[in-house]
């Protein structure tokens, strides 16, 4: 697993394989999986954007809530079912439960990249 907490600082978690747990207050997030499946994880900061990257998905339903922002799902080649509008939303990927994931911020954007 994966855990990283930062207080006034940018974090980045690329290429990970496992169960990702981060926390900022603020700085921005950038989580990147490596190709071949997604984890469960758990990304929170307060003032900034959160960026997710899945990398060879074929399932998951990520929780996404931002209260000043945006959320954005791209996902050109894996279909997904986006529940929910504006700030909160759940988005299924591959029609999949699992794993459980989450997202959320106060003042930022979530952009989600599932290829």
């Amino acid at each position: 697993a994966v855990t990283a907490v930062t207080s006034n600082g940018h974090v980045e978690v690329v290429g990970v394989a496992a169960p990702v747990e981060v926390k900022s207050s603020n700085g921005s997030i950038l989580l990147e999986t490596s190709p071949g499946g997604c984890h469960p994880f758990s990304i929170t900061t307060s003032n900034w954007s959160i960026k997710i990257r899945l990398t060879g998905a074929s399932g998951a339903t990520v929780r996404a809530q931002t209260s000043n922002g945006v959320i954005d799902v791209r996902s050109p080649r894996i279909p997904v079912t986006c529940e929910g509008e504006g700030a909160r939303r759940t988005v299924v990927i591959g029609g999949a439960a699992t794993p459980e994931c989450r997202a959320e911020t106060s003042n930022g954007n979530v952009v989600i990249e599932i290829d």
